[in-house]
This record gives C-alpha cells, structure tokens and sequence, in this order.
C-alpha cells in the first residue's frame, strides 16, 4: 500500500460500495452529482443521515481536509483510480473543489493506493469501512474529551466547532453534562 495525494479528477466513486447498490439498479446512468446526492442521504433516518453528512462537512472544511486517507486500486480502463473506501469524503473534497475554484486545498486527496489484485484486503477494507465501521465512543468519553478541549487546552468553540461540527449549544451542554456528573 502506498500513501500518496491524488487528483480527485482521477478518482472515480466505486460501484461495488454497499450504499450505491440500490442507486446503481434504479439508474441507466449514473454520474458524480446523483452519487452525491445518495452519499449524502443513504441509510438510516433522514435527520440522522443528513446530521452526519453535515458534520463531516464542517469536519473536514474545519480540519482544511481529511485525517483518514480514501483508500483506492488502479483503474486500468482509464489510468485513474476508484474508491473502494472513502466515498463520502471524495464527494465533498468534489463538491469543496467546485465551490472553491481558485482554490488547490481540495484538488488532491489523501489516498492509500491497495493493491487490485488482493481482493482479500479489499474485501477487508470493505467489510471493516462499511460493515463494521469505527466504534463510537461513549456520551461520558465525548463530553470528557471536550470539556479537556476546552478547558485543559484552551480550544475556542469555534475550533471545536469547525473540527467536531455541530452546534455551541450542542457541545456546551455535553461539557456541562460532564462537570455535573463529576
């Protein structure tokens, strides 16, 4: 596996991820902006979905990009590459690349260049990115965390903010929930 920075002009969604399947049997064709909008909506309840969505927006526009690279194999159809994990990520580095077109922040994207012909690992990293996917931490270990954020290490709410996303009302009451229970 290689880490490297790729045009995500050379980047192509992967057809194979587990929430395009429903889009890719509804459609003749199917481009960047229709896979967007179902990244952007796919699985679980609307406001949930669209919480999450929103979050990882803020998230990475307030980090000025992602700390998970997207994970890729070769396309030998058109020197390019697809994204077996980091779907979501790529469409907004995409959409980030629209709004912002003087800007080279979101022209490339971390990546981790697999191997194609290892289809165990793919398959791993579908099955862990998808299916399993990153244990979330507890109410008490968040609020922790930003009380220490906080007030530990002098963090603004609005850098909070612009890397957790959400709301200050949202994130002061998780701190004051956390001195109340200690």
């Amino acid at each position: 596996m290689k880490h490297t920075l790729l045009p995500i002009t050379q980047v192509k969604f992967d057809p194979e991820n587990p929430r395009l399947g429903d889009i890719l049997t509804k459609f003749e064709s199917v481009n960047d902006d229709r896979v967007a909008f179902h990244l952007k909506t796919a699985g679980g309840d609307s406001e949930t979905v669209k919480s999450g969505y929103a979050k990882l927006e803020e998230s990475i526009m307030g980090s000025k990009g992602i700390i998970d690279p997207i994970k890729v194999i070769a396309d030998d159809n058109d020197n390019g590459y697809v994204c077996i994990d980091g779907n979501t990520r790529l469409s907004i580095y995409k959409k980030f690349a629209l709004e912002n077109p003087d800007s080279d922040l979101w022209n490339t994207i971390p990546s981790i260049v697999c191997d194609k012909n290892n289809t165990d690992l793919i398959d791993t990293i579908r099955i862990a990115a998808h299916m399993v996917g990153a244990r979330d931490w507890g109410a008490y270990e968040k609020a922790r965390y930003l009380h220490q954020l906080r007030y530990e290490r002098n963090k603004s709410m609005n850098d909070i903010i612009a890397i957790a996303g959400g709301s200050s009302k949202e994130i002061q009451q998780s701190i004051d929930a956390y001195q109340d229970m200690n």
